[in-house]
């Protein structure tokens, strides 16, 4: 009876530990797959808020040196999340990929604080700064 429980129990512990690894291996797709499908949201929505702010700058009255140096912050978060892109695809991805996002960001919001725009470009930027929440939320960062 003994040998019979104890290998009874075994059989437990063994199906409890291949279901956890299934539902972590499980829930680490999903994690990636979250990550991949906010950095081409991410992507995109970059390419939208730069067409507009760059035409919304250009045409206005704006100072030509703040919006020389807004645009330059703006390749800035591009390379940046073009870089951490890289770095995913290599599964060579950090929490320090993210903060060099978070911190090309930080420029870019600090200068629509100052200079608001149109409501179209606030959406967008809008849109932006959650998608960059979203993403440094998975590797435990603090935007």
């Amino acid at each position: 009876m003994k040998h019979f429980r104890g290998a009874l129990t075994a059989l437990v512990a063994g199906i409890v530990l291949l279901a956890g690894a299934a539902v972590d291996a499980s829930a680490q797709r999903k994690n990636d797959r979250e990550v991949r499908d906010v950095v081409r949201s991410l992507n995109s929505k970059l390419d939208d808020f730069q067409s507009d702010l760059s035409y919304q700058l250009k045409s206005g009255s704006a100072d030509p040196q703040e919006v020389d140096d807004v645009l330059a912050d703006l390749k800035s978060l591009k390379d940046g999340v073009g870089s951490f892109e890289s770095n995913l695809d290599a599964r060579r991805e950090n929490r320090e990929d993210v903060t060099n996002i978070i911190d090309a960001a930080t420029s870019i919001n600090s200068f629509l604080d100052e200079n608001r725009q149109n409501g179209r470009i606030e959406s967008d930027w809008g849109e932006v700064r959650t998608l960059i929440g979203r993403l440094s939320s998975n590797y435990g960062v603090t935007p």
